[in-house]
């Protein structure tokens, strides 16, 4: 860990022969990201597992520095300054003095108008000066905040001692520019890369009077330090700076930033395509550098202040998605939550994501539905406070939580629901350890409530467990953490004593596929197919079909860059339908048609944007319906997604067939046709084909006729009918999340 960040990181120094991308992908297959480059040889990685070793056996030459280990003292004298910047200022963040200076930094979690130090300025892009230099028609350089990004640090030094910069000073400003931008970038779904280039411009100029304006303050240092770096006078001679910077780090998007100790009229403040601060950071400290420049960089991209002073409305339309200000401290309740764009504080609201325009409209959901007229509700992309006030409210209208989804975007948890009308007791139990999470389900088994869902997640390396509970007094079991060939046996025995799968899921576990279902009691026909192709999954859907088996769970992965279905089958003989891949505008268009066509989601699914096969909606499928009558719509939903007339962005406009046909789709590069089985299948099921690894342990697990096992781990956060006490907050989130919806008296 460096800093004060909760990230695995490396840097990465290769030798003169390597080229960037092949690094970039031997990081990327190790599970990592590279977050930032410096000249052509060294590299910040995070979130890569064994990524030392990875390197070092795929890229000869090549060097880690993590907390235990040291790039060697020649590899770091052969290094441009650049990225002799770059590495010292790793190795700073890396040490003790300075997570201890992180820990005790100044007016920790204070509002950034909270009086205890000044105020850094409003965004001023729209400034008559900004406006008149053409920084608005600039906006092209930093457009949201997506891919990658060239950053110009320029030290401005003057004339006399106090004005210049020690060796120590640079190395703290590169430290804290990139603790500030690891943090900015893991918050993005998708991640960012941040591209240097480092300049030191030594001036013979003297600080002008304090009666001088701020534009005249910075002209005075910066068009001289802008000539020596070959560019013209005033905001347009930066823009040019910037865009050649752009051109020559080969990226997307590009600023830069002006660090100085000549006077300024504030001490931080920011416009495209610039930042400027001063190194003292008035009375928060150079200690807080990162997180004032992560603040700064948020108006680059779009972000509004949302601290009181900054005169901020909760209207407007706001960054690329052109979202209100909702989190603004004058109108959002309680005076809103904490985020960087507000406080001193590690912390992001679930507005500015819009503003700085992560690709989060990107998601692909998958939904399965049954036939049914009861009310319902969808609410996603929440997070835990807002999921558990909304799952809260919706208990008092007898709407039970069926489904859960719990997907990772940067550092934060968000969370997906599905509900349906129900009655009597319930318990929601999440991310907790293995111990805990089988303490519980024990727990609530003597209280007549069954697990219905399962979601496995992982954080610092240890697996953590949530779940969904309804009332039950039947058989049930549970069998986690299970190689395919485990798993499949359990499934197999169980099948004998009428326990039938209800949930599946499929995971990475150190290295090795792992396999966890959730079973009830029940008779008749069932299926289990999984690994699938899309095209083995959509034929062995209609198959069942025929046979009168409904799809009750579907289970997508992506392991290698081979996307996978998987999926659970019970009896069934109603209406159907499934449809997969399509963005947050044509689920909830599709939700609300099928809703009038008493159709109620049972399941649903979401791949990241880097998991989606095709921008384009290419694997829609429908289920035969039968003779659909149209019911009340019963619900309606909000969501991330709103359309935007970017013309980088594609909203794709899906059809289906209410008859069971089905669109048309690519052919997938794999051809494996999965593996599965039944009471209808003859033969027995095979392993996992295709390649894909199995585990080295049959699982652990349990139920009414085993006993389970005991992993370490943290407790999880819950609760439900049967619980006395409130359930507290997730300590680590704090947001408000986003969705909606509403339900019709029943």
């Amino acid at each position: 860990m460096a800093g004060d960040l909760n990230l695995n990181e490396q840097s990465i120094v290769l030798p003169t022969q390597v080229n960037i991308a092949d690094a970039e992908s031997v990081v990327k297959s190790a599970g990592g990201h590279i977050m930032h480059h410096y000249g052509t040889r060294v590299l910040v990685s995070a979130g890569a597992e064994n990524v030392e070793q990875t390197i070092q056996s795929q890229l000869h030459g090549a060097q880690v520095q993590t907390q235990s280990t040291q790039v060697s003292a020649a590899v770091h004298t052969s290094l441009e300054p650049v990225e002799q910047l770059g590495l010292e200022a790793f190795s700073l963040r890396q040490s003790h003095g300075y997570a201890e200076a992180k820990a005790n930094r100044r007016h920790q979690g204070a509002d950034w108008d909270s009086g205890v130090a000044d105020t850094p300025s409003c965004h001023d892009a729209e400034s008559a000066e900004a406006q008149a230099q053409g920084v608005i028609a600039q906006a092209a350089t930093s457009t949201r905040l997506t891919g990658s990004v060239a950053v110009g640090l320029i030290l401005v030094e003057g004339p006399t001692a106090d004005l210049k910069f020690s060796s120590a000073e640079r190395t703290k400003v590169v430290a804290e520019v990139q603790n500030g931008l690891t943090w900015l970038a893991s918050q993005s779904p998708s991640g960012v890369t941040w591209h240097y280039d480092i300049k030191v411009v030594s001036l013979s100029v003297q600080p002008g009077a304090d009666s001088l304006s701020r534009k005249e303050k910075e002209a005075l240092w910066r068009d001289p330090a802008m000539a020596q770096l070959g560019y013209g006078s005033g905001i347009s001679g930066v823009n040019d700076y910037v865009e050649a910077l752009r051109k020559k780090l080969k990226t997307t998007w590009g600023y830069c930033a002006f660090f100085t100790k000549y006077p300024l009229g504030h001490f931080a403040y920011a416009g495209r395509p610039r930042v400027v601060m001063d190194y003292r950071n008035d009375g928060w400290g150079p200690d807080t550098i990162d997180r004032l420049f992560a603040h700064e960089t948020g108006h680059i991209f779009g972000a509004p202040d949302e601290y009181a002073s900054s005169n901020c409305q909760c209207g407007g339309r706001y960054g690329y998605y052109k979202r209100p200000n909702s989190n603004c401290a004058n109108c959002a309740p309680d005076g809103g939550v904490p985020c960087i764009m507000k406080s001193n504080s590690w912390e992001m609201c679930a507005h500015t994501p819009y503003h700085l325009g992560f690709p989060l409209v990107d998601q692909r959901y998958t939904g399965v539905w049954r036939s049914g007229s009861d009310a319902h509700y969808l609410w996603v992309n929440a997070s835990w406070k807002s999921f558990r006030k909304k799952w809260q409210e919706l208990a008092k209208k007898n709407l039970r939580l069926v489904d859960l989804k719990i997907k990772e975007e940067g550092n934060n948890r968000r969370y997906f629901g599905v509900w349906r009308h129900g009655k009597g007791g319930h318990y929601l139990w999440v991310n907790a350890s293995w111990k805990s999470f089988r303490d519980k389900w024990q727990e609530l088994a003597k209280k007549n409530l069954r697990l219905v869902d399962l979601e496995v997640t992982e954080s610092n390396g240890k697996l953590l467990y949530s779940g969904v509970w309804l009332p039950g007094t039947d058989g049930y079991y549970l069998w986690v953490n299970a190689t395919w060939d485990s798993f499949r046996k359990k499934w197999q025995e169980l099948a004998k004593k009428n326990l039938r799968l209800v949930d599946i899921k499929i995971r990475r576990v150190n290295g090795k596929i792992r396999y966890f279902g959730v079973w009830r009691h029940g008779k008749g026909g069932h299926y289990l197919w999984v690994n699938a192709t899309w095209k083995s999954f959509r034929d062995k859907w209609q198959e069942l079909a025929k046979k009168n088996l409904r799809l009750v769970d579907i289970e997508i992965t992506n392991f290698g860059g081979k996307r996978r279905y998987s999926g659970v089958w019970l009896p069934g003989t109603e209406g159907y339908y499934l449809w997969t891949n399509a963005s947050w505008q044509s689920f909830r268009a599709k939700w609300e048609e099928l809703a009038k066509k008493n159709l109620r989601l049972v399941d649903i699914d979401i791949t990241a944007p880097n998991d989606a096969r095709s921008s384009l909606m290419s694997t829609i499928s429908t289920g035969a319906m039968g003779e659909l009558t149209t019911g009340e719509l019963t619900a309606d939903v909000g969501g991330f997604a709103e359309a935007v007339g970017d013309d980088d962005v594609v909203f794709a406009s899906s059809q289906g067939d209410d008859g069971g046909q089905i669109a048309d789709t690519p052919a997938d590069a794999a051809d494996s046709d999965g593996d599965g089985g039944g009471e209808f299948e003859a033969a027995p099921v095979s392993g996992v084909s295709d390649g894909i690894p199995d585990g080295d342990s049959d699982g652990d697990g349990g139920g009414f006729m085993g006993d389970i096992a005991i992993a370490p781990g943290q407790d999880g956060d819950g609760g439900g009918e049967v619980m006395a006490d409130p359930i507290s907050l997730e300590n680590d989130v704090a947001q408000d999340g986003d969705g909606g919806g509403s339900v019709h008296s029943h």
